[in-house]
């Protein structure tokens, strides 16, 4: 009885020094040390999550006018020997245009189950390109 009560006590420890990720990905950095106190909401490791990519494009804001979240667009990213062109869909759009360049900035949500890593360049068309531009990015 003595140790099932002692095993419940180190649980709840273990479940308070415990961190749990709100997403799956990889653990990029980690900023701590084992052991070191941290301050309550400074970061202790840097997570890194790539599927689905999200990819952040200024449109001009008259083009965007038609685009709302969810809405599909299509993507191609600056890859050697990858010039096809894939699905994406519109996660978020900004609600302020910039000043001087009239451009939206669009969240865009791109399905990467071949783990092509965060920071590539990508092409983004609002069309759905033609037969001859889905071999070859324009």
């Amino acid at each position: 009885e003595e140790a099932e009560l002692e095993f419940e006590a180190a649980a709840v420890i273990l479940e308070k020094y415990t961190l749990v990720a709100p997403v799956s990905g990889y653990v990029e950095l980690v900023i701590s040390k084992p052991g070191e106190t941290v301050e309550a909401l400074s970061p202790v490791l840097r997570l890194v999550s790539i599927d689905p990519l999200e990819i952040e494009a200024a449109i001009p804001a008259s083009a965007s006018m038609a685009l709302r979240p969810g809405s599909t667009v299509w993507v191609s990213l600056q890859l050697p020997g990858q010039t096809d062109y894939r699905e994406a869909s519109v996660k978020s759009l900004s609600q302020v245009a910039e000043g001087g360049t009239s451009q939206r900035r669009v969240r865009i949500s791109l399905p990467n189950p071949d783990g092509v890593p965060a920071g590539i360049l990508a092409r983004v068309r609002l069309e759905e390109p033609h037969s001859d531009a889905m071999t070859r990015a324009e």
